[in-house]
Parts: C-alpha cells; structure tokens; sequence
C-alpha cells in the first residue's frame, strides 16, 4: 500500500474515534440497566413530604412556634393554650419565641398572627370580610392568621381542633372572655384594666364580655356603654354558699360599673371598706345612667348604696329594668331608683340586713328609695331589717323642678322595718297591691311633708306593727284610699292605735279588718279639715264597748257607717 492510501486510513480511523468518544461524553439518560437510585435527592424529597398539615402530629418535636414580639395578650394566651394542647396531646413540649430573634429561624414553624415571615404575609393574603382567618401551609410554614387577634385566637382553635382533637370548652366565638385580656381571677391583682381592655372590644364588634369562675379585684369604674357583661345566669344568688363569679369592689369613690345602655348580670359584687365614721360618702356599686340599663341575677354584699340611676341634666335611666337582686347588709340604701322617665320595671328585689345587737341594729337606712318616676313598676321586693322599708322623697330634675313618683307596687313586702311605706316630701301617684308589712312603728305613714296633690291606694295588704305609732299614720296627700286591708296592732305592752287620720283632703276606709288592743281602732284627729269616708270595716278590739272602736271628730263630712265591732275579744 502506497503511503497516500495508508495516510487516508489512519486519518479515517481517527475521526471514527473522536465521534464515539463525544457521543459518549454528551449522554444524559443512563442505559436502561444501570442503577436509577436518586440518592440524597430522592430522601430529601420523601422526608419535605412527611412536613404537612395532615401529618403535622406525627412531626411536631420538629416545629417552633413563632408568634409577633408585639403580640396582643389575647394572642399570647392563644400560643399558650396551643403549646399547652400539643404538649397533653403529644407529649411534646415544643419551643416558642418571638419574630425577632434570628436563631429561632427555621424551616418548620407554626406562625401565629401576623409575623415578620413572608409566609406570614402570604397567608394574610388569603383574608378577606367572607373569611376572617385561615389555617394554612406555605413553603412549609404552617401559619394561624386572620383579619384582628380574635380572628388570630379561632385560627389557632381551629387548627388545635382539627389537628390535635382539642375540644375548646364553650366552643362560641360569640363573646369576649376576660380571662384573654390577662385577668386571672386569683382575688389578688387588681383587674381593672383587663376587664376593660375586654368591654373596649365589646363595644367595637358588638359582643358581650364573659366573667367565668374566679375572684376579680376592680378598683375604678368600669362602663358599659351599650355592652353585656356577664357571668352565670343560673348562679345559686340567694344562697350564703354562692357559685357566681365575684367582683371585689375596693375603690368607694367611684361604682364598680357605670351601665350605660348596657346590662350586667349573673355576678356576686363584695363591697370592701365601708363603715362608720368614713371621712368620704361612698358611691353607689351600681350606677345606671341611660335609657334602657338592665341589671339582674347578682348579689350585692356591703355596699353604701347598693343599685342607684343617675341624671345630671342629660340622658335619662327611664326604662331601667331591675330583676332578680340580692342585697346583703346595705348600709344606706339597697335600691334607689329616680329621674326615670317612661316605665322604670323592677322584679324580685331583696334586701336582706341580718345584723345582730337588737332589732335594726346598724341595719340599712333605706331599703328602697323612690324619687321622680313615671309609671314606675315593682313586683315582689322585699326588704327585712332596714330602718325604713319604701320611702317617695321628691327629686330634683334642675332648674328648681321637683317632681316625686308615680308608680304601682305588687306583693311587695317589709318584715322588722321601723316603718314599712313612707310616703314623705313631694307629689306622687301610687298604687299599693297585697304584700305584707310587718314593721315596728308604721306600716304605712303618709307624712304631713307630702303634697297637697298626693294619692295613695292600698289595696289587699296586710300590716302589722308593734310600737307606739300608729300601724297606717295618714297626715296629708288630696287622696288616700286604704281598701281591703287587714291593720293590726294586738300586742298589750305596745298599745296604739291601728289607724289615725290627721290630715288629708279626702280619706277613705273601706273593707278593712282592723285589730285594737286597749285602745280605738280608728282615731280621726280634732285639727282634721278633710273629708273621710270609713264604711264596711270590721273592727275587732279588746274594748268592752263598740262606741269606742272609732274615736275622734265628726262632721258632716266625716261619714262612719256601716262598720261592724266585735269587743270584748282577748289576744294572746
């Protein structure tokens, strides 16, 4: 072979060569029998894989909690409640921190609220006013977010829920628990700003605020400005044991709340520090001062003055509604209800002064106090050892006006009282039905203080009293009718007698069981100017003689007639 033809050869079998080797270099795909294991990118894919929400129990030990370093409380408590809950459900106490912190950084973290994380920010996202929260998972972050801190606390129970089978106690979004905003109830610390941070959020979206079991010390006045502010409705109220939540009032100056609009209920309020010889006057624990108040289902113990409306020339508390209270050892005044107009309601009242030392020994002043009302209405109040049981005293609107109360009162009682109803300075318009008023010196004692325009019906009571005034004292009012009505006044080493007429422009005695003991059953006085109607009474006295059973003066417009006397009888 000539040296051209074995040059052409070898120039040939080189760029045979070159070709395979290149092909070989640029494969990609390996041959079909080699070994397809994907190695450290494989596993890495399967482990990213176990990190979901569905399999979040499983992985938890993995997971910080990360909340906002400017997380509200109610936020931090939601944290706390969800470390707690994974802890009972996985045994697993994992880690919680701040945003801030840099090392606390990682791939698997459960943020809470809004953080300083992208994924945060990704998720708020998703928020709109149809879904105020979200439970989700970006880039591997798990994020509990919603639209403010409430929606942020049912995001976290949501996921406890659905994730770790917590069952949150009362699971009702639709009120605000004073224990998120940091009250504790432990009786020691002062809750006043916890309570209010709680009614603040009440009155922005409308929902009440809860009180649950615990001793809470408030020490100024908290308002509820159109806010229900609750604790058991149900509570035993009346029992000396009482399951309700209780409010320690520690400051005297100012009630413990103000009800504007609002209502109160299901509580037990301790009054502390009130005594003799104070170098303050006292508030009242309870103020209402708007239209509309409603209070009901407490117990009050020790207060001044229990329950008070208040007016200062602006909005009225006509239409307050009083129901179902409890007043313990009052020291003033149990209820004073005035400046209503347009049917102030109260319901099932007792205030209740068990004090010991003799009869009404440091008890109440006032049980119930009525000033200017329009068409008041009150049923079953009851009040036992106070001074004065129901006293109408006139109250000042401004400007020098005066008015006094218009009102009925049904099966409502006294028992131990000096005086049962004392109808004193004003005008007023009241309508008296059954009850019981078992009192020391008057039952019923229409004072020459009241208005010449006075009227007063009594009707279906019974009174009975012991001391040395007279059981039903009537000295002035245009009006005063006493029908149906059982007076006694039986025992012998307190003789007075039952009922005396002084003063009035029209007086009215009809139907009445009247018991004397050594003395007249009626007595109208010589100075009386005014007309008197006594008929069809049944005068039952221990007298030997039926002309002494009604004594006094006589007139042609005094008209006695028809009335029946059994003498001679013996009490016990």
């Amino acid at each position: 072979m000539d040296k051209k033809k074995l040059l052409c050869l070898l120039l040939a079998l080189f760029l045979l060569t070159t070709c395979i080797l290149t092909i070989g270099c640029d494969q990609t795909t390996p041959p079909e029998d080699a070994n397809n294991d994907t190695g450290d990118v494989g596993n890495s894919q399967t482990e990213e894989n176990n990190y979901t929400l569905g399999n979040i129990k499983n992985t938890i030990e993995d997971y910080t909690i990360i909340r906002s370093e400017k997380a509200t409380k109610l936020v931090k408590n939601a944290v706390i409640l969800a470390r707690t809950t994974i802890k009972e459900a996985t045994d697993t106490e994992i880690e919680v921190g701040e945003d801030w912190v840099e090392d606390m950084k990682s791939d698997h973290e459960i943020l809470v609220g809004e953080t300083n994380r992208p994924e945060s920010a990704e998720a708020m996202k998703l928020l709109s006013d149809s879904n105020p929260y979200t439970v989700t998972q970006i880039n591997g972050k798990i994020c509990l977010v919603g639209t403010d801190e409430y929606a942020v606390r049912r995001a976290v129970y949501e996921f406890l829920t659905v994730y770790f089978g917590y069952e949150v106690p009362n699971y009702n979004y639709n009120y605000h628990n004073v224990i998120d905003y940091g009250a504790e109830g432990d009786g020691v610390r002062d809750e006043t700003e916890s309570f209010r941070a709680a009614i603040t959020a009440a009155e922005k979206d409308g929902l009440p605020v809860y009180v649950p079991a615990g001793t809470y010390l408030i020490s100024d006045m908290l308002e509820l400005d159109s806010v229900t502010l609750y604790g058991y409705h149900s509570g035993a109220w009346t029992a000396d044991d009482s399951d309700l939540p209780v409010i320690v009032q520690t400051n005297l100056e100012l009630p413990v709340f103000n009800v504007i609009a609002g209502s109160l209920s299901g509580l037990l309020i301790d009054v502390k520090g009130v005594t003799k010889g104070m170098d303050i006057t006292p508030a009242e624990t309870i103020r209402l001062s708007h239209a509309g108040a409603r209070v009901s289902n407490l117990k009050i113990y020790n207060p001044y003055i229990g329950i008070s409306t208040f007016y200062d020339g602006g909005d009225n508390p006509g239409r307050c509604f009083i129901e179902n209270i409890f007043i313990v050892n009052a020291y003033e005044i149990g209820v004073n209800v005035h400046s209503t107009w347009d049917v102030a309601t109260l319901c099932n009242i007792e205030v209740w002064n068990p004090h010991t030392g003799g009869a009404n020994q440091n008890s109440c002043a006032v049980a119930f106090k009525f000033g200017k009302n329009d068409d008041l209405r009150a049923v079953n109040l009851f009040t036992f050892n106070s001074k004065i049981g129901f006293l109408f005293e006139e109250t000042d609107i401004g400007g020098g006006v005066y008015e006094g109360c218009w009102g009925s009162f049904t099966n409502c009682s006294t028992d131990l009282c000096e005086t049962g109803l004392k109808i004193d300075k004003g005008q007023h318009a009241l309508t008296v039905i059954g009850g019981t008023y078992w009192n020391h010196h008057y039952g019923l004692h229409v004072t020459a203080k009241t208005s010449a325009l006075t009227r007063i019906t009594m009707t279906g009571c019974e009174l009975k009293t012991n001391g040395d005034a007279g059981t039903v004292n009537i000295a002035g009012g245009q009006m005063v009718t006493v029908t149906g009505c059982n007076i006694s006044r039986t025992q012998s080493d307190h003789k007075g007698i039952p009922v005396k007429i002084s003063d009035g422009s029209g007086v009215t005695l009809s139907g009445n069981t009247i018991c004397a003991n050594g003395t007249a059953g009626i007595n109208i006085a010589s100075t009386f100017n005014g007309a008197a109607t006594v008929t069809g009474n049944t005068i039952i006295t221990s007298q030997s003689s039926a002309a002494g059973a009604i004594t006094g003066k006589t007139s042609e417009r005094v008209v006695i007639e028809g009335n029946a006397v059994l003498t001679d009888y013996q009490y016990e």
